[in-house]
């Protein structure tokens, strides 16, 4: 894995194969890996040899890569160049081939090179499996979000015929695939009366796969929407200015900000959001700094997304209690903006909202779908986001040249590195019982899939209590019990189209432009007891920018 340098040193100073055995090993273990190829036999292959159950969810994401058009002698044809798409949502095949040099001029001169590696990954449904690359090509990113729902039609279609059910699919909150989720869930039509109650607003009647925004992101979001500029909630004002006034006026030791935590230059960061929700922070802030109810209410409500989805050794009905309490507290902060200031520049972004609203649904579809089919021990929530994407963008940079914040490779290598890490995810499972990898050890610590889950009953109950507690916050907050509304508030940004904050490029002033990713097995343990969306078809994959490993273990001061 580390190349030919470091083969010729260790070969000059131990006794080890020699390198052609090693390929031919390589190649007679890993699989032929192609781009644009949905690999549906070698997804099988891999989950029946490794004892996983044939359920999958599919998480998808892109990074930004070098863009060159290359000769691939395998195929005998031109790389990286961006091919149209089918009716299926998929490349179209063999657009390249390099039969004469005039024909390769031509189509270089005619088709786009392709700047970005778009990647779908298989994540099977167990606590210890890691995912598979189901499909991977190089994109321009000029599709629309039409080509999305006709690729998640295909796949699923393939993947049936094979037996494997696609469970869920999970995304960052992109504009195209956000608006994919919303067409399947039905937000975007009226609402099909449901057993669960009105509170329930996506179809209930065709609800696999279940549509899912990684939390992470959606976290993130929200963070961003607090630095861009000041919010309103009932006789409360949600500003970053209380916190500077905490960081100026008040000791590091006890709230354990600094000033680079609420500044919009880290906004790809998740560690400052992970110490903007301290329950210690909250409650000094609350106390110390005049007129900050609204922001310290704020910043628990993402402490709250956070202990849903992301904390682990949460009793599943607290997560259900908390996601919901978040989004009827959603619900009618909108509601109530729309109304008393005719638009929505005071809340949320509504990219930020419905993420919230897919997210708060799916739990309870997830839980329904898992116990229905008996099957509890496939519920492990930190399969059902897209931060194995993240992870795989990850190991491609360590793979590339020190301190690159992007892949800086062509897609015809990018190719070539994802057998290697097969290869390397193939020797760590096997030999997982005799040699130690940290890798296989984080996998290892993940939420486990459970051996109960509640009943429709029991989650009606805790989202009756999660509406009780949310009437109570809001009405502390200053708005009158009478005036609160809390059905779905998805179709107010309609008339509202200049306040959008979603810009999913590598632009500096990009509010939304968040990539993050964590490393679930070493989260911390929180006490939490105590845009509009855009239309636009052509808006960039955003790259991960954040290369530094994030460490998100409790500072001292808690």
């Amino acid at each position: 894995m580390a190349g030919n340098a470091h083969f010729q040193y260790i070969s000059s100073n131990a006794q080890i194969m020699s390198k052609k055995t090693i390929q031919r090993h390589v190649q007679l273990v890993t699989c032929q890996i192609n781009e644009g190829v949905l690999d549906v036999a070698g997804l099988k292959n891999y989950l029946m040899q490794n004892g996983y159950p044939l359920a999958v969810a599919l998480c998808e994401d892109g990074t930004r890569i070098t863009a060159a058009a290359e000769y691939d002698y395998g195929t005998d044809a031109i790389r990286g160049l961006v091919a149209p798409l089918d009716s299926k949502g998929f490349p179209i095949k063999d657009m390249f081939p390099a039969s004469t040099p005039y024909r390769i001029a031509e189509y270089v001169n005619s088709y786009p090179l392709g700047n970005y590696a778009y990647v779908q990954l298989a994540v099977p449904l167990a606590s210890d499996a890691a995912p598979y690359v189901l499909y991977h090509s190089c994109t321009n990113n000029q599709f629309q979000y039409k080509d999305v729902l006709n690729r998640w039609t295909h796949t699923e279609h393939l993947l049936q015929c094979e037996g494997i059910k696609v469970i869920s699919h999970a995304s960052d909150g992109d504009s195209r695939l956000l608006k994919s989720m919303k067409n399947r869930a039905g937000l975007e039509t009226q609402p099909i009366p449901s057993p669960w109650g009105q509170w329930f607003r996506v179809n209930y009647e065709d609800s696999t796969p279940i549509n899912v925004q990684d939390m992470v992101h959606t976290i993130n979001k929200f963070r961003n929407r607090l630095l861009k500029s000041s919010m309103e909630i009932g006789n409360c004002i949600i500003t970053t200015d209380h916190l500077y006034d905490l960081i100026n006026n008040h000791s590091k030791d006890k709230h354990g900000l600094c000033t680079s935590d609420v500044s919009f230059k880290d906004k790809m960061k998740f560690q400052p959001t992970i110490k903007l929700m301290n329950l210690v922070m909250i409650k000094f802030l609350e106390e110390k700094i005049p007129n900050s109810k609204g922001t310290a209410f704020f910043l628990d409500l993402m402490r709250r997304m956070y202990r849903s989805f992301i904390e682990p050794d949460i009793p599943l009905l607290e997560r259900v209690q908390d996601i919901w309490t978040t989004n009827f507290i959603v619900r009618a902060w909108r509601n109530w903006c729309k109304r008393n200031h005719t638009n929505l520049t005071k809340s949320i972004t509504t990219n930020a909202y419905i993420c919230l609203e897919l997210n708060a649904h799916a739990i309870i579809l997830l839980v329904k779908e898992c116990r229905d089919n008996e099957v509890p021990e496939q519920f492990v929530l930190s399969a059902f986001s897209s931060q194995p994407c993240e992870q795989l963008f990850r190991e491609l940079r360590s793979m590339a040249t020190s301190n690159q914040t992007v892949v800086n490779f062509s897609i015809k290598e990018l190719t070539e590195k994802l057998k290697r890490i097969f290869m390397k995810r193939h020797i760590m499972y096997k030999h997982r019982d005799i040699i130690k990898f940290p890798f296989m050890e984080k996998l290892q610590r993940r939420c486990n899939g459970l051996t109960t889950l509640p009943s429709d009953i029991e989650m009606i109950e805790a989202v009756e209590k999660a509406q009780t507690v949310a009437y109570e916050i809001l009405v502390s907050l200053g708005l009158s019990r009478s005036t609160i509304e809390i059905q779905d508030s998805i179709g107010l940004g309609i008339n509202v189209p200049d306040i959008e904050f979603i810009d999913v490029g590598l632009t500096e002033d990009s509010t939304d432009s968040d990539e993050h990713s964590i490393d679930s097995s070493s989260l911390p343990k929180f006490d939490l007891h105590c845009e509009e969306l855009s239309d636009s078809e052509n808006v960039e994959y955003h790259d991960n920018m954040s290369n530094q490993a994030q460490s998100h273990e409790l500072p001292d001061w808690q």
